[in-house]
């Protein structure tokens, strides 16, 4: 073994020894553990009990989720065990596939040890980790392998997983999947594709069928918000100003991976290099998150592969490059190495800077998994889960908004709780926000006069009659039987409809 790759094992051991001091679970991840908890309880995949509405945007991670449940007591532990399993195997893909040679690797692995948008996402309870491993089969598959039909196939399932791990990932992976279809006879390589994109039909035909639409209910809270396009843009600059400020080594790497892939004429980098570009443009025209690094994980994922298949680097290009991760770490408001188990107590780090904030900071003080360990926390003592608790006590949820997973999945399968920022209601995600009381990822929507009533029982009790009658159309979409003749025509009608102006 050479003293290279013992070096590749050292970082990868580090790499683990990090994720595992930096474990936690965020608020939103709970969002999800109350529709797997409520399916393991019989209730179907559904936030509140009483209609079927598409709250996660991970259907595979969901479905994770669900096989861990019903194998262990507690979805939290299950969570990190995944995730924790997941993001390894991704690195170690990087480095032992994907990467040209051990200093390749070294070179690749640099970054992501040093990101903390990377560490912070390696768990979380989301489906980053999720995510990373299928981008790591999908950087094999399409910088290793050769290109053939049956490796079109199975690069076009990796991308339906990718979708259905988080379906904007297709940016990410989309130029290169177009450019391997391009590369086929065109007949034969269309059906290799339909082929390989099964898993997202067929999941997308169950989510019509079901749920009414084919779309996450938060991509039309999110997305449907009727906030001006210039003042979205503006936040998606500050999201990417927030990561080169608190954590500089993700942007600069991936600048670095990117200008390379596009510059070192390799037609499958430039792909890659092209579809990391446009996905930054996407979080940008979006606005970005509230999870500060949050969307920037995937493609420093996907820069690192890049920056793996390089060629053989110099001793001093290799000390170089580590030198820099550390050093540009070393600027960032918490570099990954300076996390124990009392970080974010005080919630000095938590203070959000135009709605962006650092969630790890705000949550890990009761979620993180060392504070667990040493009794020094517990997901069930947060405020927030106490706040689900009483509602639960009290048998009644009322209004929730902003942080809703806690309190939510504490308040158990009897409690309906009326969501203001629309994630889990299906008609307030189709209302425009409140323009003057809107977060990045939390647009608080008006509760229309009579609508608080209306969702607590079986009458229409929503005053405006535009709007009653819509609510009627969502009511029989999402709580009227699945296969009768009225709720396919309210299916068609509110996917091609938008939701009438209140009067």
């Amino acid at each position: 073994m050479t003293g290279t790759r013992v070096l590749v094992i050292a970082a990868l051991a580090a790499f683990l020894a990090m994720i595992v001091a930096s474990a936690w679970v965020c608020d939103d991840a709970y969002i999800t553990f109350r529709t797997v908890d409520n399916f393991l309880h019989g209730y179907g995949l559904r936030w509140n009990v009483a209609e079927r509405v598409q709250v996660f945007t991970h259907p595979l991670w969901m479905g994770t989720l669900v096989v861990l449940g019903a194998f262990t007591d507690s979805l939290y532990a299950g969570a990190i065990a995944a995730s924790l399993a997941c993001s390894m195997t991704a690195v170690a893909l990087l480095a032992f596939g994907i990467a040209r040679t051990p200093g390749s690797a070294l070179l690749g692995l640099a970054p992501l040890l040093f990101s903390s948008a990377f560490v912070d996402y390696s768990t979380s309870g989301l489906e980053n980790p999720l995510s990373h491993l299928l981008l790591a089969v999908f950087l094999w598959l399409w910088l290793v392998r050769k290109s053939d039909l049956r490796s079109l196939t199975a690069l076009s399932a990796c991308a339906a997983l990718l979708a259905l791990s988080r379906i904007d990932l297709l940016v990410l992976v989309g130029p290169a999947l177009l450019q391997a279809f391009l590369r086929q006879p065109s007949r034969r390589a269309a059906g290799s594709v339909f082929l390989g994109m099964a898993p997202l039909l067929a999941w997308e035909v169950f989510s019509i069928v079901y749920y009414g639409f084919p779309l996450p209910n938060t991509a039309y809270a999110k997305l449907g918000t009727g906030i001006e396009s210039a003042l979205l843009w503006s936040q998606g600059g500050l999201y990417l100003l927030d990561s080169l400020r608190n954590d500089p080594v993700t942007l600069v790497a991936m600048g670095i991976a990117i200008g390379g892939g596009l510059a070192r004429g390799d037609r499958r980098e430039q792909a890659l290099a092209g579809g990391s570009l446009l996905y930054l443009l996407y979080v940008v025209f979006i606005g970005g998150d509230f999870m500060s690094g949050r969307f920037l994980a995937a493609p420093l994922f996907v820069g690192c592969g890049l920056l793996s298949r390089w060629e053989a680097p110099g001793r001093s290009l290799l000390a170089g490059a580590w030198t820099a991760a550390v050093g540009l770490a070393a600027l960032g408001s918490a570099p990954p190495w300076s996390r124990g188990p009392d970080f974010g107590v005080g919630g000095h780090l938590a203070r959000p800077i135009h709605g962006i904030v650092n969630e790890r900071a705000f949550y890990s003080p009761h979620t993180g998994l060392l504070r667990v360990w040493l009794g020094r926390g517990r997901p069930e003592d947060h405020p927030f889960a106490v706040q689900g608790r009483e509602a639960r006590e009290a048998g009644t949820g009322g209004a929730a908004g902003q942080a809703l997973g806690l309190h939510g999945f504490h308040a158990g399968p009897g409690v309906h709780i009326l969501d203001v920022v629309a994630l889990t209601d299906p008609l307030l995600a189709r209302l425009p926000a409140r323009k003057g009381s809107w977060r990045i990822g939390h647009f608080e929507r008006a509760i229309p006069p009579g609508y608080a009533r209306t969702v607590q029982g079986a009458e229409n009790h929503v005053q405006d009659p535009n709007l009653a009658d819509y609510t009627d159309a969502i009511r029989n979409v999402t709580r009227g039987p699945l296969f009768t003749r009225d709720r396919w025509r309210d299916i068609v009608r509110l996917n091609l409809e938008a939701a009438p102006a209140s009067r």
